[in-house]
């Protein structure tokens, strides 16, 4: 079983909106964005930050995603995870996970880059 926490990171630039640090995401040591970097090489992961660090730029993306990222018991959710942090929304580089609440754990069980041609909130 993996080992996931939260630690302060910054950015290797400041972005727009001033902040440079933020809530990321570690897996066994690694930032979150890293680890999908070297198994997706070449797909603009690196980089992006957690969907649920920043205030996403519409209400109805963030009640997305925190609707998503815990799913109600014996459901599974297909969840944004990692976003690109120059406009902090769904339209860029998207990471979207599979995540299964089946009551005893919570499994992400696919991870992958969101390559939808239109944008629709749902």
């Amino acid at each position: 079983m993996n080992r996931i926490k939260t630690e302060k990171d910054k950015f290797n630039f400041t972005p727009a909106y001033g902040e440079n640090k933020f809530l990321n995401i570690k897996i066994d040591g690694v930032w979150i964005d890293e680890k999908f970097n070297k198994l997706y090489p070449n797909n603009f992961i690196e980089g992006t930050i957690p969907t649920l660090s920043y205030k996403l730029q519409t209400e109805i993306e963030e009640k997305i995603v925190w609707k998503r990222f815990l799913p109600a018991e014996n459901t599974v959710t297909i969840c944004p995870i990692l976003m690109c942090p120059d406009d902090c929304d769904f339209e860029c580089s998207l990471i979207v996970a599979e995540i299964e609440n089946s009551k005893t754990q919570i499994r992400w069980n696919r991870i992958g880059l969101d390559k939808s041609e239109t944008y629709k909130i749902k």
